[in-house]
């Protein structure tokens, strides 16, 4: 590893790689990758007409992936749901095994250097995977490799030209990090969808990636290059050092300290985005759909751009005037069960999922715990849990549940030191629209029913 203070000097590199594009579709199709997974899973079914063979070999790719992540062992604890790789085994060696690949540029590379991970057997199957999936995507990468070439020069010249390797070469300073090197890899992807908007730009480690559509000029896509690499910037920083900074906002006793925690990571990489932005003419009004991140982006800005300046890191004083900006411009909002359930531990019985989808939906949450278990990890997370009348844990909860269960479903906040939040309703659909009207809400009182449902 490098540390931090050598980050000065990153050195941009950029391909339009087949292989690389054949990780990137099979990591996408299993769930390993954040990416446009609706647009790549169409492509397969409809243009690809997925075939046994196909599924086989996915289902192969994740089976190995999913044994390779169980024995990684559980989670570390910490006062606040971390949002960090450092803090997730199964995360790391996910990260760890497509890295390989990358750094392996070939089926038979990658087999050498996933062995230490996985076994002898392992590597050698999903090795076998990226070749398959390599000469299935051949004719079609043929087709529409070039015109993704022929723009990767325009890319390079813009992010040579908009300061992106200095910026980030501060960032990495700013945030403490520890890359795996002074290298860093851009790879443009052909979108399965050119004529479509839906794109996905993702990081992992010191590779960035891109699903290249027509209308994705190099002024809009020389921002989100810098974007998730500062992600990964901040990954990579120490898990000492992440813990320093999750007790700075426990310290602050701020009631939406897990919220604001959680949504420091895309204030941060927003604020680089925005900060290039400025260079340029692109409009910035969507930077980020979401209701927060933009916002906190634009009023993390002034603050990176004063300690880039000043060159002093995350952990001097940073915290208390990002909790300070942040507040001020989300105002009374930061109140709302919306902003501090940014970030919760969301439990429910497997019959309930479609309403854990629905308060991800309403909730824009950024960051999620699903068990009892890793509630206790985090004492300072905020707790939702999800019942039906039905279930036995909802008579045990709530007092008064029996009054309260007339309703077709209601909202209410325990009494407890942590923020703990129970939506309880006759069925699956009465439970979803409690999560609805909560989403609504413009404040919660500390305890008692919220809100009912008749």
């Amino acid at each position: 590893m490098l540390a931090f203070a050598l980050l000065t000097t990153l050195q941009f590199h950029y391909d339009v790689s087949e292989f690389v594009n054949a990780v990137y579709h099979v990591s996408c199709l299993t769930g390993r990758i954040a990416c446009s997974s609706s647009v790549y899973g169409r492509f397969w079914n409809e243009s690809m007409q997925s075939t046994r063979e196909d599924g086989a070999d996915f289902d192969k790719w994740s089976e190995i992936f999913s044994r390779a992540e169980n024995a990684a062992g559980g989670a570390a604890s910490a006062p606040l749901l971390p949002n960090y790789l450092s803090f997730f085994p199964a995360l790391r060696v996910r990260q760890s095994l497509i890295d390989a690949a990358l750094r392996g540029g070939s089926p038979d590379g990658f087999r050498t250097l996933a062995e230490p991970i996985v076994g002898v057997a392992d590597a050698a199957a999903v090795a076998e995977v990226t070749r398959h999936v390599t000469a299935r995507l051949h004719p079609w990468f043929v087709e529409n490799a070039p015109s993704t070439e022929r723009r990767l020069k325009e890319l390079e010249a813009r992010v040579r030209g908009n300061g992106s390797a200095e910026i980030m070469g501060r960032v990495a300073k700013f945030v403490k990090a520890k890359f795996p090197g002074n290298d860093v890899w851009v790879h443009l992807l052909p979108s399965p969808a050119p004529k479509q908007t839906e794109a996905t730009g993702t990081a992992l480690r010191n590779h960035s990636f891109i699903e290249l559509t027509e209308s994705m000029t190099p002024e809009v896509a020389a921002p989100i290059v810098v974007h998730e690499l500062t992600h990964s910037l901040c990954d990579s920083a120490s898990q000492s050092d992440h813990l320093k900074l999750i007790s700075q906002f426990t310290a602050s006793q701020h009631p939406a300290a897990q919220a604001l925690y959680g949504l420091l990571n895309e204030a941060l990489a927003t604020s680089v985005q925005l900060r290039l932005y400025e260079q340029g003419s692109v409009d910035d009004k969507d930077v980020y759909r979401h209701p927060y991140i933009p916002r906190a982006g634009r009023a993390t800005l002034p603050l990176l751009k004063e300690a880039m300046e000043r060159r002093t890191t995350i952990q001097k004083g940073f915290v208390k005037r990002y909790v300070a900006a942040v507040e001020k411009e989300i105002g009374s909002e930061i109140d709302a069960p919306r902003f501090q359930l940014l970030v919760a531990c969301v439990m429910t019985s497997d019959s309930n999922k479609p309403a854990r989808e629905a308060f991800f939906q309403a909730f824009r949450v950024l960051g999620a715990c699903s068990t009892e278990k890793e509630l206790e990890q985090y004492p300072g997370t905020p707790a939702v849990r999800l019942l039906r009348y039905d279930e036995q844990e909802a008579t045990t909860t709530v007092p008064e549940f029996e009054k309260l269960r007339s309703h077709r479903a209601f909202v209410y906040r325990q009494p407890n030191k942590r923020s703990s939040y129970v939506l309880a309703g006759r069925d699956t659909n009465a439970i979803i629209q409690a999560v609805e009207e909560l989403a609504k809400k413009v404040d919660a009182p500390a305890q008692g029913l919220l809100l009912a449902i008749e």
